[in-house]
């Protein structure tokens, strides 16, 4: 890679040119080091689950939904601890509405 300006037919062009630190250049580096707000979280566990899986979260939680991969709603609850055992192995997202009415979605998977 070239460091630098480089001038060219019809211009002037800046390739991999800085001179300052990584936030004033707007590099981001790949290794994370800020950790995510818990309050935009939804954990689901255990993560595969086979028969029972909890939900976990911030939020005060007026209602569950699991959703197949085809999209659909295949099971809706109030509780925060679910029984699975019915459903199809696969992956399932789980939908859960807050009593702000605000949606948070993360997957699991049915084994």
């Amino acid at each position: 890679m070239e460091d630098g300006p480089i001038y060219k037919r019809y211009g002037t062009f800046f390739i991999d040119y800085c001179e300052g630190t990584l936030e004033q250049c707007n590099i981001i580096s790949s290794v994370k080091d800020t950790h995510e707000k818990v309050s935009n979280k939804l954990e689901i566990y255990p993560n595969p689950a086979s028969n029972f899986i909890h939900v976990e979260t911030h939020f005060d939680i007026s209602n569950v939904e699991f959703i197949d991969q085809n999209g659909k709603v295949v099971m809706k609850s109030r509780d925060l601890d679910n029984y699975i055992g019915d459903l199809r192995s696969g992956i399932y997202i789980v939908r859960c509405l807050t009593k702000k009415n605000e949606m948070i979605y993360t997957k699991f998977v049915k084994i």
